[in-house]
């Protein structure tokens, strides 16, 4: 890396633990940016769901396994559902064959909370929205696009 020209950057990862800056606070050096920190956003989003949906016994999740981002949202996800007792059902999905065939198992066990994590590109994004008022479930997406 460059130690002379300004580097400013955007990302949905943790820019410490990637190597990119010393601390959030002080990111020193040639460095700085904005980071939408989708790891520790994931472990909130998946609180306000259950507090959305109290009774659902099973949180649905689904995740864009090649996302850079999903892999953290994935462990703090996970850590979160053992510390508040919360059944997941985790689902890769990549496209919308797949979101389609998640869908499908979703109906079957009587999905009633949804958990759209990072990673879930544009298009299987449209695809879910298209899904969830058929299944009339509570759903939790990181945007609205």
């Amino acid at each position: 890396m460059t130690k002379t020209v300004p580097i400013v950057f955007a990302t949905g990862g943790d820019p410490v633990s990637d190597g990119l800056v010393v601390s959030l606070s002080r990111p020193g050096g040639n460095v700085t940016g904005v980071t939408f920190l989708a790891g520790e956003l994931g472990a909130k989003r998946l609180e306000l769901l259950r507090e959305l949906a109290p009774n659902a016994t099973t949180i649905a999740v689904l995740a864009n396994p090649e996302s850079p981002e999903a892999a953290a949202e994935r462990r703090e996800v996970l850590v979160t559902a053992e510390a508040i007792k919360q059944r997941l059902a985790l689902v890769d999905v990549s496209n919308d064959q797949e979101i389609e065939q998640a869908f499908a198992t979703f109906a079957q066990g009587g999905t009633r909370a949804l958990f759209v994590g990072s990673g879930v590109a544009s298009s299987p994004w449209r695809a879910v929205k298209g899904y969830r008022p058929s299944m009339r479930c509570v759903s939790m997406f990181r945007t609205e696009d």
